[in-house]
């Protein structure tokens, strides 16, 4: 696994010591990284505001790396901030700790640069960190407005439909809720009517590595620097987050080093992706080098989704593929995949076993596969067999995970390290007791991993891997229109036809497959203007070869 290539998500702790390393090592004052980040973030705003597309739910650099290029696919996930021409003022609203002298920096970039910048300054405490004090200063000196807003004395802050907000009210390092004055300004902001909410680092009241406890300002855009933080990943913590740009601003490239080797969250990146796929086929390869898998699909009313499962596993690249279906299915099957190969296994369900696993290097189940008793047998009996000595990979989704969860002690008979869960949060519900929607429920899904040797996928916006080993890979693409049904018996397909080909290390094929199905549905969406009401599974399953085509991430050759 290329790890080099992946970004390490620390938790607060360990981004302070990244800092403190950078100020160190560089070295450079704080004072002046404090305004590395603060130009850095004003470069991103300013593009904004003058129309810009930006980049969501990536790390950048500056909006000319962007816009070049950069390294990124094109058609990543981008929006405007602002529509149309910005009329209004930048309102910035800074606190007295780092964040706030952030804050203070954007705000004198702003105001060089022509906009009508007004800085509202809660004062709990009466006085700064030292570098907020210096940039404060260097912002009043430049002939920036400000105002102060003081415990019991009221908040008045002028605000209209036009203006920008930009909050640097405490940063990622906050932990607990926010209580008083600061809590008083972020509810009068969330209830205001403005063009756009901006935070810096993270939204004030959002803890960087736990779940939020009390009021937290609602952004629209949230630009972090470096990397991004956990709670962006949950829907409880990410909700306020907004879309999410994480702004380089050069921390020590030792010290990340130092992070690769002791985090345990991985960020999934596009230079990631484009080494890992790089891989060249011998002109004399053949079908039989690139393995065989069996998909265990189907049921009378739920046909669609083995089709669907089908018709994505074929373009994995796997040599061959064959579908266990009941009867119903036969005629639908052969005239949309007539690529694959047929094994009847029931009439109208799944109602018998599987003769000679040891041909498949893997097998999936569970998509449409129905809740029929005879099929619980079926599933039953397969999963004594693969406990018997099957040394392929194992892939189980959708009815396949619910009947697990009726019957836990079926996860006895799942092969070691080569098994695979990806339930989507009901379905995870079931199986482990938490939804996901929580940070603090990472924990008990890293256990269930560890404790049943499995890998296990949260299929939602940035779906988790968590491995037997511990480890935690955040999927960054993806889009709303991917919220339909079918986005699930696609993955299926993929990632059994993924760990199948026998071409990457299983740990970089199950990497592969959520970053690759989602980027097909990004492309989708942003490349061929499908509109995220309108994107269907069976448009992604299209759109999975485009995304390698055309980027041309295999090289020139095979």
């Amino acid at each position: 696994m290329p790890m080099e290539w992946l970004l390490p998500i620390p938790d607060r702790e360990g981004i302070r010591q990244w800092d403190a390393y950078t100020i160190q090592n560089e070295p450079i004052a704080s004072v002046d990284l404090m305004e590395r980040a603060g130009r850095r973030a004003a470069s991103w705003i300013i593009h904004a505001l003058e129309g810009g597309w930006v980049p969501w739910g990536t790390v950048v650099r500056t909006p000319y790396d962007w816009e070049s290029g950069g390294g990124f696919h094109r058609w990543f996930k981008r929006f405007r901030p602002i529509e149309g021409r910005f009329r209004g003022k930048v309102v910035v609203v800074a606190g007295e700790g780092n964040n706030g002298g952030d804050a203070y920096v954007i705000a004198r970039i702003l105001k060089q640069n022509g906009y009508w910048v007004v800085v509202y300054r809660v004062v709990r405490r009466g006085e700064g960190s030292p570098d907020n004090e210096v940039n404060r200063e260097r912002y009043l000196a430049s002939g920036g407005e400000e105002r102060t807003i003081v415990e019991g004395q009221g908040i008045e802050m002028e605000l209209s439909r036009e203006d920008v907000v930009i909050e640097g009210l405490v940063g990622s390092g906050f932990r607990g809720a926010l209580r008083g004055l600061a809590g008083e300004v972020v509810e009068m902001l969330n209830r205001s009517e403005v063009a756009c909410r901006i935070a810096i680092d993270v939204p004030a009241g959002l803890p960087g590595d736990s779940d939020p406890e009390g009021v937290v300002f609602r952004a629209d855009w949230t630009i972090c620097f470096e990397v991004p933080r956990r709670s962006f990943f949950f829907p409880v913590g990410g909700e306020y987050v907004g879309r999410w740009t994480a702004v380089s601003i050069d921390l020590h490239s030792a010290f990340r080093e130092r992070l690769m080797a002791s985090v345990s969250w991985y960020l999934l990146t596009p230079e990631w992706f484009r080494y890992v796929v790089r891989r060249d086929r011998s002109v004399f390869a053949h079908k039989g080098r690139f393995g065989h898998v069996l998909l265990v699909v189907g049921s009378l009313g739920k046909g669609g989704a083995g089709l669907l499962s089908a018709k994505s596993a074929l373009y994995t690249g796997v040599g061959l593929v064959s579908v266990a279906y009941p009867q119903v299915l036969h005629s639908a099957l052969h005239m949309w995949c007539p690529d694959v190969m047929g094994v009847v296994s029931g009439t109208t369900c799944w109602e018998v076993g599987i003769q000679d696993l040891g041909r498949y290097s893997a097998v999936g189940v569970g998509p449409g596969i129905g809740f029929e008793q005879i099929t619980g047998s079926a599933f039953e009996r397969l999963l004594r067999s693969i406990g018997e000595g099957y040394r392929g990979w194992v892939v189980l989704d959708a009815d396949a995970i619910t009947w697990l969860a009726w019957n836990r002690g079926w996860l006895a008979w799942l092969p070691a390290n080569r098994s695979v869960l990806t339930p989507h949060p009901g379905e995870c519900e079931r199986l482990t007791g938490v939804k996901g929607v929580y940070l603090r429920d990472a924990e008990v899904l890293e256990q269930f991993a560890k404790e049943h040797l499995v890998w296990l996928y949260l299929k939602r916006a940035y779906t988790l891997l968590f491995s037997p080993d511990g480890r935690v890979y955040v999927n960054p693409t993806g889009n709303p229109g991917m919220a339909v049904g079918g986005m699930g018996d696609v993955f299926l397909g993929i990632v059994t036809g993924l760990v199948g080909t026998g071409e990457w290390l299983p740990e970089e094929a199950l990497c592969i497959a959520p970053y690759w199905h989602g980027l097909a549905g990004d492309y989708a969406v942003w490349e061929l203007g499908v509109g995220v009401r309108s994107l269907t599974a069976s448009r992604v399953i299209e759109c999975l070869p485009e995304v390698l085509g055309r980027e041309n991430v295999q090289g020139d050759g095979w």
